[in-house]
Formats: structure tokens, C-alpha cells, sequence
């Protein structure tokens, strides 16, 4: 290992000798103009860097409203315009040839002036990338939503219902500001709720992810948010709720600059009651023994979720940056009561009623402390990043039962169930990377990157029901070491654009001190690029993912979550590979499709396996599911009226999953899945918004499980106050109250269904405010060397 550490600590000093040349630049020229095509003068245009939104330079355009930037290096670039007259206007060009004309940019007049005019048009939100999608969010529509997690709504690669998924990858990396974060599932859900909007530049959503991320990369989220040099920028809200019982919401941002220091904070609160109830039938039957088990439920609970991220960074030179951040965050469920009635009937008892109460409690705590170092260097024609990270997560996951059964003798019992199990992480990364400009654009990419992860797990169970008392406690090491290496290159051919790269990546998993398992896995990427007029952008994507097991799916102890069902881990399950081709089609720069096809090899299943004689249903994770998958994706956004825009997306998939069973094809199951999306917004008289959303996912399958559909609505309306520093909103989620599920499986002898149904309509009242103040100037970005192997170790 250390002399793997030793060449990425060299490896950006021996190809410093590819920067000696001149690096290529050329001239981007264009002309703003009204919605009427009349041209405007003396408007303010500044053309910054896209890595870090530092200023290049910056013209006035002249008396035709014309502008040209001479000079350039190739590259991608923010250009933003001013005028005191109109809307402000920020969208991103990339320059790779010697001479880019722009479009005429057609500017709105701003609300000054708009009794004097009536306004014709609007400018789009949405910019298409050769590696995703951009949303612009300061200066638009978007940002008068709620929250980020509101804005992702917009993004037509982006599915927000059931988590944030990119075209049907939830294996994302989010990253805000150059900073990954250490979040997932719920969590990350409450984090992008709690971002207010306001503080949100934009939001860059990466479809086709090259091989400098990590191979279980199936799509990255960039956040960058209105940052101020010598500035602050405070914002908040706080939301009243009322679902089966009263509830709130609150959060709080905090972005502070000065000089060369960068403090960013936020605070989130959540407490919220649920209620659902549920229908389920459970049957067995071998040669000389059946059981059939059904079964109606209610469940309810209060939730309460309270984070506090806090993050400090401090620029040592306009190339190196060294920052800290802490994050504490706790996930409670109070009050949690279930009440079961189950009608029984086996090979020796016939309809006995068993009745099920159980009261628990539930919490989680997370401690999360980062330190991280960067440095970049830039020569005239190469770029130089060195990147070191490194992660301590404590994590305590407790939970206690209290049970009482009742109904025929064998289910007469009462007592309790606790069981708990804390994880310690260790994570340490480093990573360097070379990027070097050609001619013509053409670009090579390279880089090596050494990751560890070393958590230790301390599980105790007490089990004391019935007169069975069952005491356990496992210490479970686990430590994964990955070496990667990559390399890419992109050649550009008048209207044609080619990019070429291979990753490499080599896993060690010790479990107890022994070397359980390595493996060696290849990612190769090719994308095709082909600009056909000035309508239509096509690109073709080949690629091969990963999907590792979390840590826990490596652990072999056992899990007691009730008297008949047990679950545990397998330290002999191996990864999942996901081999993908995409075909994009971006028209007119607004409406965008995307066909794709996945083949999935070792997906990992949680077996049932069900014990005649002790009546116990044990769960093991196991690899023996393959799957092919195909999706198509669309997103059109239209004008009804000049006040009401409307984005409609659709997605309709088909997917055939095979589950093997000693060799042997025991299930194959075939089935459609998609979702269509509709969101509305309406722009009202004095600045005041209103949306409808609404959202039908039909039937999917995963594994062996089949899920119903499920249809989700909205609408809310927001009211600026205090001269648009704070807003007045009135929100109804679930409209119609539909939220419900069907889950059923079958497999072997093991046949189940359940139907679920929650009472999800809420009402909420929402009061937010904006203050800022400062210069303006963005601070520059930063990128962390710890990535999904973070998620992992964080599952739950």
C-alpha cells in the first residue's frame, strides 16, 4: 500500500511535462436582444469559470447590443448578464473551437417595468450538457419553490417518488459545493428539504457519469448554492402540519464569507405523526405440512428528526483548500403502537385467532466529523488535483419492544424484544488527477485513487419471550480497501465527439482480520456526441457500473425481529454488475428522451427460508437473480398561457427478472413499471406562485417482490411579503389521499401478499424568510475523495 500512496503523490509531478504548451482559445461572440428582437445596449456581461464561478472577465455590450469575449482558453463557462432594466440572465457555454456564436439572448423586463410592457415570453430554465442536465435556479421560476428537493421535481432525468433516483439509478452521489454528502435515503431526503431555494445557484444533474467517479456511480447531483465573498446569507422556515395529529417542520441555512473563510450551517427539525393500515395473507405448504396465516393491521407513530450540520473551510491559496465539517443527526420514532389480528391455520391447529400488540420505540443517532485537504494546480495547459480525505461516523442504532400474544396456546406469551448495535467508521481517501487540453478541444483525463473503510460493529439482543431467554453479542470487523486507476480521452471531429475511457478498481474485503474476498473490476465508458442541425443532440452511451453490498449485508449475525422471523448477513455475497446502453435525444433544447437497456448480473435477493418444525421464516441475502431491463424517458415542457407553464415527463419500462435456486431457474418474472409526472405552475398578479403536481407510478418489480401503484398529489401556493424577503405559503400534500401499496412474492413453497395504506394527506402552513448581503462573489468549489463507499457504511 505504500507505494501505491507514493505514486499518486508523485504521479502529479511526472506529467507536468504534458503542460508546456500553449493551451488552445478562441472567441465567443453574441447579442442580447428583447423578447421583440430589438437589441439592447449597455448591459453588463461577465463571463466566469464553471468549476468554480471565479470571474474571467467582463464587457458592456454595445449600441447593436453586441459582445465578444477574444481570448479565451476551451473550456466551460458561466455567462451571466445584467441590466437594471431587465432580469438577470446566467446560462453556461462550452468553448472548443476557435470562433462560438451565440443565439441572440432574449432579456425580460424585470417587474419595474412591467406596467409599462407586457411580457411575451420567458427563458428556460433547463440547459442540456454533454454530461446531464442543468437547472438555472437564481434569477428563475424554480427559485421561488420550497426546497431543493422541491427543484430536482423540474429536472427530467430525476425521480424524486420512492428516493432520488437518476433514470432509475439510485445509486447517486450528491454533492454540494465541491463537497459530497454523507447522506442517504431519508436523510439525504430531509437535508435537500430543509436547503432553502433561495440559496440554490443551480443544480447540475450528471446522467453519464465519466470514470473519474467511483464504478458504483450511477448518476451525481452538484448543488451550487449563492455563495457571498465577505457576505452572509440567512434563511428559514417553518412549516405547521397537520396529518392524523398536529406537526411541525422547521430548518435554518447560514452561509457566511470572509476573507478567505467560508462558513456554512444548517439546522433541520421534523416531527410528524403517521397512521396506515394493512391486509396480508401469508401461505406455506410442503408435502405433509401446510400453514396459511391471514392477517389485518394498524400502525401509528410519531416521528421526530433533528440534524445540525455545520461546515468550515479555509482557502490557504486559490488553489488549495482546508476545510472541516461536522454533522450530528437523529432519526426518533415515538409512540410507535401496532395491533394484529391473524387467523391461523397449519396442518395441526384450524382457525385459531392470534391478536398481536406491540409498543416500541425507535432511535437513531449519527456523529459525522470530516477533514479534507485540496490542491489544484493549473498550468497553461494541463490541470493538477490532489485530494485528501478523512471520515470518522459514529452511528447507534436501539430499538425496544414490548410484545403481548394472545390467542391459541403456542401464541400465548408476552414480553420484550430490544436489541441494539452502534458502527464505528474510519474512512480515509486519497486522489489525483490530471486533465490535459489539446487542440481543437480534445481532452485526456487520468487519475488514480486509493479509498478505506474500516467499521467495526458491536451487536447485543436480548430476547425474553415466552419463556425462551436468548442473549447475543457479535463484534464484526469489516475493512475494505479499494485501489482504482482511470483514464479517458475525448476527440472532437467538426460535429462529432467521441470520449473513450476505462476505470479500474481492485477490492480487498477483510472480515475479522482474514482476507475474505478480492476482486478485480473493469468499467469501460463510451459516449458518442453527435450535434445533427441546431435542433437536434444525440448521444449513445455504453458503460458498466457496480452496485456493492452494504456492510451489513456482509454480517452474520442474527436478527431477531420477532418470534418466527429472523434475518441475517452472508459474508460470501458479491457484488452486483450493471452493464448499460443509453440513447439521449435532446430537440430545440427543450424537449429530451432517453432510451435505455440494463443488464444486471448477481443481484443480490433476500431469501426466504421457512422451518417446518420451529415455524420460523429466516431471511438471508444471497446472490441468484439476474435481470434485463429497458426504459424510455421523455420530458416535454409547454405554455398553456403566458402565466401557466406546465412540464409533463413520462417514463414506461419493461424488465424480465430470473432467480436462480441451486442451479436451477426456479422464478422468472416479467413485468411493466414507469411513472408519469405532470407539474404546473402558475404565475399569479404581484409575484405570487401557485403549483399542482401530481405523479402515477405503475406497477414495478424488484427481486421477487411485485408492487402496486401508487399515485401522489400536491398543490401549493406561495404569497411574497416584506418586499420578496419572505413568503407566505399554504400547502395540501396527497390531495386525494391514495398513497397505498400492494406487495406480494412467490417463491418455492413461500406465497405472500400484503396491501398497505397510509393516511398521508397533509395540511401545512408554511412561513419563510431570505436575508443576505455581501459582494457576491462566488467562493470556489472543492471536490471530496470519499464518496459511495460512505452510503455503505451509513445504510441503515
Amino acid at each position: 500500500m505504500k507505494y501505491f500512496l507514493v505514486i499518486i503523490l508523485i504521479l502529479p509531478l511526472s506529467l507536468m511535462t504534458f503542460g508546456q504548451g500553449e493551451m488552445e482559445k478562441g472567441m465567443i461572440k453574441g447579442r442580447i436582444v428583447t423578447v421583440d428582437n430589438s437589441p439592447i445596449p449597455f448591459s453588463s456581461i461577465r463571463l466566469m469559470k464553471f468549476s468554480d464561478s471565479s470571474l474571467v472577465r467582463g464587457v458592456f455590450s454595445d449600441t447593436l447590443g453586441s459582445f465578444q469575449f477574444e481570448k479565451v482558453e476551451f473550456g466551460r463557462y458561466y455567462i451571466e448578464i445584467t441590466n437594471v432594466q431587465f432580469d438577470p440572465v446566467q446560462f453556461v457555454v462550452s468553448l472548443d473551437l476557435e470562433k462560438l456564436v451565440l443565439e441572440d439572448v432574449k432579456c425580460i423586463l424585470n417587474n419595474t417595468y412591467l406596467d409599462r410592457v407586457e411580457v411575451i415570453g420567458k427563458r428556460d430554465v433547463i440547459i442540456y450538457s454533454d454530461e446531464g442536465v442543468i437547472l438555472n435556479v437564481s434569477g428563475t421560476p424554480l427559485a421561488n419553490g420550497r426546497s431543493a428537493l422541491d427543484i430536482l421535481k423540474f429536472a427530467p432525468n430525476v425521480s424524486t417518488s420512492g428516493g432520488v433516483q437518476i433514470l432509475g439509478s439510485n445509486s447517486v452521489k450528491v454533492i454540494m459545493d465541491g463537497k459530497e454528502l454523507n447522506l442517504s435515503g431519508k436523510q439525504l431526503e430531509s437535508f435537500l428539504s430543509g436547503l432553502m431555494s433561495e440559496n440554490v445557484n443551480s443544480i447540475e444533474i450528471i446522467d453519464k457519469p465519466g470514470v473519474g467517479y467511483d464504478g458504483e456511480t450511477g448518476g451525481v447531483i452538484v448543488i451550487n448554492t449563492i455563495n457571498t465573498q465577505n457576505g452572509y446569507s440567512i434563511s428559514g422556515f417553518g412549516t405547521y402540519t397537520q396529518k392524523t395529529k398536529p406537526g411541525a417542520v422547521a430548518g435554518l441555512n447560514l452561509f457566511l464569507t470572509k476573507n478567505k473563510f467560508r462558513l456554512f450551517s444548517q439546522v433541520y427539525f421534523a416531527n410528524n405523526p403517521n397512521f396506515n393500515t394493512e391486509q396480508s395473507e401469508f401461505f406455506v405448504q410442503e408435502e405433509d405440512y401446510f400453514l396459511r396465516r391471514t392477517a389485518s393491521s394498524s400502525f401509528s407513530n410519531q416521528r421526530v428528526e433533528q440534524s445540525l450540520s455545520a461546515s468550515l473551510d479555509y482557502q490557504i491559496n486559490p488553489g488549495s483548500t482546508l476545510g472541516v465539517m461536522y454533522s450530528n443527526r437523529k432519526d426518533n420514532e415515538e409512540n410507535i403502537k401496532s395491533h394484529t389480528e391473524s387467523n391461523i391455520e397449519t396442518s395441526s391447529i384450524a382457525d385459531s385467532l392470534a391478536i398481536i400488540d406491540v409498543e416500541r420505540e425507535f432511535y437513531y443517532t449519527e456523529n459525522s466529523f470530516n477533514a479534507y485537504y485540496k490542491t489544484t494546480i493549473d498550468t497553461l495547459n494541463s490541470k493538477i488535483e490532489l485530494v485528501a480525505d478523512y471520515s470518522i461516523v459514529d452511528q447507534l442504532f436501539p430499538s425496544l419492544q414490548e410484545v403481548n400474544y394472545s390467542g391459541a396456546d403456542v401464541y400465548n406469551s408476552s414480553g420484550y424484544i430490544s436489541q441494539d448495535y452502534t458502527i464505528a467508521t474510519g474512512i480515509f481517501s486519497i486522489k489525483s488527477n490530471l486533465t490535459k487540453y489539446f487542440r481543437n478541444g480534445n481532452r485526456l483525463t487520468g487519475g488514480l485513487k486509493y479509498s478505506s473503510s474500516n467499521p467495526k460493529k458491536d451487536f447485543s439482543s436480548v430476547n425474553a419471550l415466552s419463556e425462551d431467554t436468548l442473549r447475543q453479542s457479535f463484534l464484526f470487523d469489516f475493512k475494505q480497501d479499494i485501489y482504482a486507476a482511470y483514464s479517458s480521452y475525448k476527440i472532437k471531429l467538426d460535429s462529432f465527439s467521441i470520449v473513450a475511457g476505462v476505470r479500474a478498481e481492485y477490492t480487498t474485503n477483510y472480515f475479522s482480520g482474514n482476507l475474505n474476498q478480492t476482486y478485480l473490476s473493469l468499467f469501460p465508458k463510451l459516449t458518442f456526441i453527435r450535434l445533427f442541425n441546431k435542433k437536434h443532440t444525440g448521444y449513445l452511451t455504453l458503460s458498466k457500473s457496480i452496485s456493492r453490498p452494504s456492510f451489513n449485508r456482509y454480517n452474520p449475525f442474527v436478527s431477531i425481529s420477532s418470534p418466527n422471523i429472523t434475518s441475517t448477513g452472508n459474508p460470501d455475497i458479491l457484488p452486483v454488475d450493471i452493464y448499460k446502453i443509453g440513447l439521449t435525444d435532446v430537440f430545440k433544447n427543450k424537449i429530451y428522451s432517453s432510451l435505455y437497456f440494463k443488464r444486471y448480473e448477481h443481484i443480490i435477493t433476500t431469501l426466504p427460508v421457512f422451518d417446518t418444525a420451529t415455524e420460523i421464516t429466516s431471511y438471508l441475502p444471497v446472490n441468484n437473480a439476474s435481470r434485463n431491463s429497458i426504459g424510455f424517458n421523455s420530458s416535454i415542457p409547454f405554455s398553456l398561457t403566458k402565466w401557466w407553464d406546465v412540464r409533463a415527463s413520462v417514463y414506461v419500462g419493461y424488465q424480465q427478472t430470473l432467480i436462480d435456486e441451486e442451479n436451477e431457474t426456479a422464478q422468472s418474472f416479467q413485468g411493466a413499471l414507469g411513472n408519469a409526472t405532470m407539474v404546473n405552475m402558475f404565475s399569479l398578479p404581484a409575484g405570487i406562485s401557485m403549483e399542482l403536481y401530481f405523479n402515477y407510478s405503475a406497477p414495478s418489480i424488484s427481486g421477487y417482490y411485485n408492487y402496486k401503484s401508487v399515485f401522489v398529489s400536491s398543490w401549493e401556493l406561495l404569497i411574497p411579503l416584506f418586499n420578496e424577503r419572505a413568503t407566505l405559503g399554504v400547502i395540501v400534500d396527497d390531495i386525494f389521499n391514495t398513497n397505498k401499496e400492494q406487495m406480494s412474492y412467490t417463491l418455492s413453497t413461500i406465497r405472500s401478499i400484503r396491501t398497505d395504506k397510509w393516511d398521508t394527506r397533509t395540511l401545512m402552513v408554511m412561513f419563510s424568510f431570505d436575508l443576505s448581503g455581501g459582494n457576491g462573489e462566488s467562493w470556489n468549489k472543492r471536490d471530496s475523495g470519499i464518496e459511495s463507499e460512505k452510503n455503505r457504511a451509513n445504510e441503515k
